[in-house]
């Protein structure tokens, strides 16, 4: 000890303490009494803060202050001296782990006197802990104010941690869904949806290796019961936990409809014109045959044959001419299925034929007869008339000449380095060309921006091109544009060939099937009703037709029994096509229901499934579609 009669020895010795880089405290029965400077800094605490309290403070736990003393003291006692391992904690809750060298003032008796303790700090542990305490609320502040959902999953399937947007996201807390199976069952209410979401995930896990992401896109259904469009990217870590990020793209594929819909308005405006137009030709060629039909149908047979034939195409070409109208208005799913090109660039190059200046010649060139895809017709037939809508805008003032065409094109390995978006395999490759003005370098990086238009503001809104690269995209195709100022655009689409069946086959009417069985045929339209007679009992069939769902409901009630199958039409009063359907399945569940409409947006596929209707034809009915449609669903 230092004698408080020797001041200049005190000063002096204090001196050195308070130098030494070495954390140094004085401690009597465990009770802090002083530390110099470099034991301030190391704990992070002002010695005014720890004088008087029990060294309890800088221990992580009970246990690990009575093992320190245990151990400590026993030496002091033993051998006069002590040097054990600590872990300390600091005052902002970081513990260190630190050597504890000790001697007593009193060597007879230590717990009673005083003992001067030498702590040092494993430095390199000391840092590397301190760095990895860094990056870890690095983490944590980019994790807890990330505006994507996070969700942490350990190999139980319990969920372990799930970050605040996630709550803001989906409003499911961890109370909500502590394990995964109440995730699913909350986030997923329709059984079926359900069975599939969990067995993807599952499938996923199967072949999943460390640190593998998979991307997947989900309908959730949130705590408010709204539903969300969210995109998953789960990742599996090197310890075996997932972790899962949450992106809702709700507002994203809201946005994609809006812009469709509002493209598809663009055009509509650009084509009403032409349409109208030739839709009134269609009507005057159905009137004037049906007219010199009635006049010459006594005398000349002949003639009255060569009036239906004609009024038969005409017909078609407003069937044909309805359907451009409705692809153009109908908002729905994409639906792939093996459809010809062919015929859709036909189907376009006529329509535009009506709504074109005579200035603009339209020629069209099928070199293939392997036009086979798998594609969503519709969105086909929406793409090549937003390139050729854009062809006809470019050559407008000075008149040229519109080039539709299509090819089979080999991409091998090497042409892949060209193209990317594809595999190795046969394509169908789409041409739209035009001789209007072209564009310079600079316009061509930007003609796939949404809103990019170099039009004035009557002639549309720059969002057509925008749509075609989506199109193509989602079938799994490729865009490339050639343009040079003066020389006109060409655009080609490439599109994965398909070596499958057709499903537009037509059958000769020869082979047309036919049955007997009894049908209950509904429509509130008496002529239609009268002609859906007439058609079905040339299949063979026996037909009850009614013009009143309710007075068919009575009918169908009193002998559920005698028909086999029951057709009815969507739009009717009083009782509407698919109300009608749900009341004659609870009567009969096993009776097939086919539901015939002019307009799908009316009712979806889904919608039709759940009631339990077998099958939805569009109308006007085509008989050989409608032959065959029977005979499938009776047979089953």
């Amino acid at each position: 000890m230092i004698s408080d009669s020797c001041p200049p020895e005190k000063e002096l010795l204090e001196a050195i303490l308070q130098v030494s880089p070495v954390g140094i405290g004085i401690v009597r029965k465990r009770i802090l009494l002083w530390g110099n400077t470099a034991m301030q800094r190391m704990l992070g605490y002002d010695y005014k803060e720890l004088h008087g309290k029990s060294a309890a403070v800088l221990y992580p736990s009970k246990e690990e202050f009575d093992r320190v003393g245990r151990e400590l003291y026993g030496m002091l006692e033993r051998d006069g001296f002590g040097e054990v391992s600590a872990r300390c904690v600091r005052k902002d809750g970081f513990i260190l782990n630190c050597r504890v060298h000790a001697r007593p003032t009193n060597s007879r008796d230590p717990q009673d006197g005083y003992v001067v303790a030498a702590v040092v700090a494993d430095t390199g542990r000391l840092e590397t802990e301190a760095a990895l305490y860094i990056e870890k609320e690095k983490f944590r502040i980019l994790v807890e104010e990330s505006s994507l959902g996070i969700a942490i999953i350990d190999r139980q399937g319990r969920y372990t941690y799930i970050n605040p947007e996630f709550t803001h996201m989906f409003g499911y807390t961890l109370a909500d869904i502590p394990t995964g199976k109440e995730w699913f069952e909350k986030a997923y209410p329709d059984p079926e949806y359900r069975r599939k979401a969990i067995s993807t995930w599952i499938d996923d896990l199967k072949r999943a290796t460390n640190i593998r992401d998979r991307y997947r896109t989900f309908q959730v259904t949130c705590k408010s019961g709204k539903e969300k469009t969210v995109h998953f990217r789960p990742v599996t870590m090197s310890t075996g936990k997932h972790l899962v990020i949450y992106l809702d793209l709700t507002e994203q594929e809201n946005m994609k409809s809006r812009l469709f819909e509002a493209q598809k308005m663009e055009a509509m405006a650009a084509l009403s014109g032409g349409v109208a137009h030739d839709f009134n030709n269609i009507l005057g060629a159905i009137l004037g045959y049906t007219e010199l039909a009635q006049l010459k149908l006594p005398q000349e047979p002949g003639v009255v044959e060569y009036c239906l034939e004609n009024i038969l195409k005409a017909g078609h070409r407003a069937k044909e001419l309805v359907k451009q109208i409705l692809y153009f208005s109908r908002r729905s799913e994409q639906v792939t299925k093996p459809v010809r090109i062919g015929p859709i660039m036909k189907e376009v190059s006529e329509l535009l034929r009506a709504v074109l200046s005579t200035t603009i010649g339209i020629r069209l060139q099928l070199a293939t007869p392997d036009d086979l895809v798998l594609a969503d017709p519709d969105k086909i037939h929406q793409m090549l008339m937003n390139l050729c809508t854009n062809a006809y805008h470019a050559m407008a003032e000075s008149g040229g000449v519109l080039d539709l065409s299509l090819n089979m094109k080999q991409i091998d390995s090497r042409a892949v380095a060209d193209f990317p978006e594809l595999h190795p395999g046969e394509h169908i490759v789409l041409t739209v060309k035009d001789t209007g003005h072209g564009m310079s370098p600079e316009l061509l990086n930007r003609i796939f921006e949404p809103y990019f238009t170099t039009k004035c503001k009557d002639l549309g809104t720059g969002l057509g091109l925008s749509v075609v690269q989506t199109i193509v995209q989602s079938h799994g195709g490729a865009i490339r544009v050639k343009s040079e100022p003066g020389e006109g655009s060409q655009f080609s689409i490439f599109l994965p060939a398909f070596h499958g069946k057709d499903s537009s086959a037509v059958l000769h009417p020869d082979q047309l099937p036919g049955g007997h069985e009894r049908i209950l045929f509904v429509d509130d339209e008496e002529m239609l009703a009268d002609l859906g007679k007439r058609v079905l009992e040339h299949l063979g069939y026996s037909v009850c037709v009614q013009t009143s769902s309710m007075e068919a409901l009575e009918i169908f009630r009193a002998d559920p029994l005698a028909f086999s199958l029951v057709i009815t039409d969507l739009a009717m009063p009083d009782l509407p096509g698919d109300q009608l359907a749900r009341k004659v399945l609870k009567i009969r569940p096993d009776i097939p229901v086919i539901l015939c409409t002019g307009y799908s947006e009316r009712i979806s596929e889904e919608k039709a499934e759940m009631i339990g209707i077998r099958d939805v034809i569009m109308k006007p009915l085509v008989i050989h579609k409608i032959a065959k449609t029977l005979r499938r669903h009776l047979e089953d």
